[in-house]
């Protein structure tokens, strides 16, 4: 299994771990300077996020120590022609403010916030698409005294309390997560690095496929993280809306209630319309 805790082609790699002991001397500073630089509006909302690519050069600088480090070329697990890349572009810290998590989500809206507490895959679709590579999420821990929150991992049968220099890693198309508090009780906020990793293992794919791999996990993520922000702390109708949207995404099954509504709704409006489909 090497540098994986967990890893089977149908659930994805998972690591838990701690960060080398060189790179512990820039977590205070790189906490300090995402407090400094996160909206003062924003801050104690449900979630906030800071991209690498928006951030000062200080902090870039401080960022890039992590991401730069050798230790996660061992994501591509001794294989031989390796390519790992790290996407920048998706890189970047996470105000966590988990104070309404509960040790069971099935119930509970959490809006826009949906998929970073309800049970779900970051792309399970994805699997079906790019068959060659894999992309791992790293989340790192940048703050203490978290006693409750858990990120689990079902599938596995494994969860972590992240606190500072801690260390999860998982398949963003594969691995099954969600984020519970294992006691109902009162949390105080986290604050998480998360880095991408894309890998392609005894790799057969071209610079150029592999480029455009890296390109639409980044067109995914973003148009992901401007959708739901939206309905993440939702005051005004659209933004309920959205956050709606986003919770039932999450629903078990969706899919396969969106293809049965879509087949209905094809039915019903072809009887009502009397339209003739004819094939050439």
């Amino acid at each position: 299994m090497g540098f994986f805790d967990y890893k089977d082609e149908k659930n994805g790699g998972v690591f838990i771990s701690k960060v080398p002991a060189d790179l512990n001397k820039y977590i205070a500073p790189m906490r300090k300077l995402y407090l400094k630089e996160s909206d003062s509006n924003e801050i104690n909302n449900t979630l906030n996020h800071i991209w690498y690519s928006d951030s000062s050069p200080e902090l870039k600088s401080l960022i890039e120590k992590f991401q730069n480090h050798p230790y996660f070329k061992n994501l591509c697990n001794k294989s031989c022609n390796c390519k790992i890349e790290n996407i920048t572009d998706m890189d970047e810290i996470m105000y966590s403010n988990s104070k309404n998590v509960n040790s069971s989500n099935d119930d509970i809206n959490y809006y826009g916030a949906t998929s970073n507490y309800k049970q779900h895959h970051d792309c399970e679709i994805c699997t079906s698409i790019f068959k060659n590579t894999h992309i791992y999420r790293i989340l790192i821990g940048l703050t203490n005294e978290n006693e409750y929150v858990v990120t689990n991992f079902p599938d596995h049968n494994i969860g972590k309390k992240l606190n500072e220099g801690d260390v999860i890693g998982f398949d963003f198309d594969k691995t099954l997560h969600e984020v519970i508090n294992i006691d109902n009780k009162q949390v105080k906020p986290r604050i998480l690095l998360k880095l991408h990793f894309l890998v392609c293992e005894d790799c057969n794919i071209s610079d150029q496929q592999f480029q455009r791999t890296k390109k639409f996990y980044v067109f995914y993520d973003r148009f992901l993280r401007d959708y739901t922000k939206i309905g993440t702390d939702p005051k005004y109708p659209h933004e309920f809306i959205i956050g709606l949207t986003s919770h039932f995404l999450y629903y078990h099954n969706i899919e396969k209630i969106l293809f049965l509504y879509f087949i209905i709704a094809f039915v019903f409006i072809k009887q009502i319309n009397k339209y003739k489909i004819t094939l050439k």
